[in-house]
């Protein structure tokens, strides 16, 4: 797996039969955090369709959660809550794939000791699928499997982990997911997934970086953001917006869908005491206003900047 530099972002061409079996095609950008609590991402991978993301906990590197996120191939038959449909099937059919997984030595025992529906929220409403807890054993030792088949719309996301049997263990692994689906937010892009790298903005100002730093946080709370630590010091990420804030920035962007936006700010030390602030805009979906995608990129972007008006250019 490749090593992530920002929260990933997998967008997905999202099939679906409709009721006369005509197909019917819309695209979905489906955005992960970099960081939840104590689990950070480490690696992903493309599926083709689809995206695998490890994230493993603090410097353990034995202990780690593997998120997918993928579409999916809906019944011929099914107009309406094809995801729980289609999570009722995969999670049967992994349970029925579990002799199979025995045969090739994937493991030396399996066996589900719990199956239950799950309901957990998230950035874009409540996702309903199934959680499955399984143990056995692996190259000799035991074992705890964990199992978590949520539907997203048109997409599937998959957890799995396999750790020691310790209830810390376990608890870590499902306030892990719970969190995932707190920050995750899927986004349906009408006039399709944005292919714009973001915009960013640059700022210095005459206080050091450790003063600066809460001021960062609390102004993007104060926009409505809901702001998570980065790997870099003084990074911030933010969960997407896909709500048209009421504020007078934007009353002239006002078209249309909202496309999603995320920002990433940075506040780094400079000469003589100062501190800059870098601040990057990013559109989930291509913006067909006015204003464009960059356009609508760059008043997100600006509006953060604007929170600190004694700032200087760089």
């Amino acid at each position: 797996m490749t090593p992530p530099s920002r929260p990933c972002r997998v967008v997905l061409l999202a099939l679906a039969l409709a009721a006369g079996g005509a197909p019917l095609a819309g695209q979905t950008a489906f955005t992960t955090p970099n960081v939840v609590g104590e689990f950070r991402a480490t690696g992903s991978e493309d599926l083709k369709p689809g995206q695998v993301t490890r994230y493993t906990r603090g410097r353990d590197r034995d202990f780690y959660v593997d998120v997918y996120v993928y579409p999916f191939q809906p019944d011929s038959g099914c107009a309406a809550g094809c995801d729980s449909v289609a999570v009722r099937k995969e999670a049967d059919d992994f349970v029925n794939l579990i002799p199979q997984l025995l045969e090739r030595r994937y493991y030396d025992s399996l066996r589900v000791v719990s199956d239950e529906a799950i309901e957990l929220p998230s950035g874009s409403g409540v996702l309903r699928g199934r959680y499955l807890r399984l143990t056995g054993g692996m190259r000799g030792r035991a074992v705890t499997s964990h199992y978590y088949l949520l539907g997203a719309g048109d997409l599937l996301v998959k957890a799995r982990a396999t750790v020691p049997p310790d209830s810390a263990g376990d608890a870590a692994v499902d306030a892990f997911v719970r969190g995932f689906a707190a920050r995750a937010r899927s986004t349906t892009c009408t006039d399709g997934p944005s292919n714009s790298d973001g915009t960013t903005l640059q700022i210095r100002l005459d206080v050091p970086a450790a003063e600066l730093a809460p001021r960062v946080e609390e102004a993007l709370r104060r926009l409505g953001y809901d702001p998570f630590p980065l790997d870099e010091p003084n990074t911030w990420g933010t969960v997407v917006v896909v709500e048209w804030p009421e504020r007078e920035p934007w009353q002239k962007a006002r078209e249309g869908t909202h496309p999603g936006v995320e920002l990433r700010a940075q506040v780094k030390d400079a000469r003589g005491g100062r501190s800059e602030l870098f601040v990057s805009a990013r559109a989930s979906c291509r913006f067909a206003g006015a204003l464009g995608t960059d356009g609508f990129e760059l008043v997100a972007a600006t509006e953060l900047i604007a929170e600190f008006p004694e700032a200087g250019k760089p």
